[in-house]
């Protein structure tokens, strides 16, 4: 989900994450931040399906139903898979996810 611009100046960026590539080719630079109130979020149907949370300390039980391996430009990837709800998380999203849970949250990587 790209920036909203009516959410400009509700959130407060505290770092990026490593960029990702996607596996159309498109360099996605993910970015943590927090918001003091609510901000109304609006999904791009072509982007997204929906838009959801998930709290924070189910995500730090690493929770994952399998782990994906693919290789992609030269590299071995291991992909984290959660199912929260009626909800799959997977692929550049659960990526995205688990950087931000072990950079962010000090979940163990091994």
């Amino acid at each position: 989900m790209g920036r909203n611009r009516a959410a400009t100046g509700k959130v407060n960026i505290v770092t990026d994450l490593r960029p990702f590539i996607s596996k159309f080719g498109l360099v996605v630079t993910p970015y943590v931040g927090f918001v003091d109130e609510p901000v109304n979020l609006k999904v791009n149907p072509e982007e997204l399906e929906s838009i959801f949370m998930v709290p924070l300390a189910w995500l730090k039980t690493d929770p994952r139903s399998q782990t994906d391996v693919i290789t992609r430009y030269g590299e071995t990837h291991h992909i984290p898979v959660y199912h929260y709800g009626e909800y799959k998380i997977w692929g550049l999203t659960a990526m995205i996810l688990w950087e931000f849970m072990v950079r962010g949250m000090a979940v163990d990587s091994s």
